[in-house]
């Protein structure tokens, strides 16, 4: 059965008028919405930049703008002296701490004048050889035996003689 709205005759009947959707879109509450969504957007990109502008100005106000103190003056002339003079480190020991672009200078001289930029007391890589097989190598070390193995078919080969011992 069909609700006494619906229908011509039925809707009539009961002293109902019948309203029906309009074809026509409602252009004003769109055009509006969308107008007033775009207003928001705006309003909230100048915000942030309102914002961020705020925040480096606070920043550069705090970190280049601002009074150093005192304390930190006297250290950073103090590091000063010691990176750019000539004194005693230690008047026992006979250190003397000299300035660092004169330090730099000498020890650039100084690897310069080593051939090929050798820094004694490190070990000088060899160059690649072809490396011996492992059998062929004595074993080195406490609990290892003295006799060095052979390649398989071949006679043993004798462990040389322990140092300090009689032949």
């Amino acid at each position: 059965m069909e609700p006494p709205h619906q229908g011509t005759a039925r809707g009539a009947a009961f002293g109902r008028s019948i309203r029906l959707e309009p074809d026509a879109p409602k252009t004003t509450f769109i055009f509006v919405f969308a107008l007033s969504g775009v207003a928001v957007l705006a309003l909230l990109i100048v915000l942030v930049d309102q914002y961020f502008n705020l925040s480096v100005r606070e920043e550069i106000a705090e970190k280049v703008l601002r009074v150093e103190s005192t304390n930190l003056r006297q250290l950073r002339a103090e590091e000063q002296a010691k990176l750019t003079r000539y004194q005693w480190a230690d008047l026992k020991s006979g250190a003397v701490r000299i300035p660092l672009e004169r330090a730099m200078e000498l020890t650039l001289a100084e690897w310069k004048s080593r051939p090929d930029g050798f820094v004694p007391g490190t070990p000088e890589l060899a160059p690649a050889a072809p490396a011996k097989p492992a059998a062929a190598e004595p074993k080195v070390g406490p609990g290892a035996s003295n006799a060095v193995s052979a390649p398989a078919g071949a006679a043993p080969v004798p462990a040389p003689p322990a140092p300090g011992a009689h032949p």
